[in-house]
């Protein structure tokens, strides 16, 4: 697995957002997400960066894709709604 592999870009985003390096973690998930834009966990986790560095509008439009790609997850949802609340 190479540094430009969708699935080693998504670790290192997590990564990022556990280490609180939010800016840097929300790059790299870009990077996945411009590489494959059908995984519904790379929007929730741009979402998640995004209200990190409080962009709610930014969060919520992640979210919103990643519920298109998977609309039975009531989680993504209630991290919505929780990014409108603070919008």
């Amino acid at each position: 697995m190479n540094g430009n592999d969708t699935g080693a870009l998504y670790a290192k985003s997590l990564t990022l957002l556990t280490s609180q390096t939010y800016k840097e973690g929300a790059n790299t998930i870009d990077k996945a997400i411009s590489l494959d834009d059908k995984n519904k966990e790379y929007p929730l986790l741009r979402g998640d960066l995004m209200m990190r560095l409080a962009n709610y509008g930014q969060a919520i439009a992640s979210y919103d894709k990643a519920f298109a790609l998977d609309g039975k997850n009531s989680d993504i949802l209630s991290k919505k709604i929780v990014a409108e609340y603070k919008a």
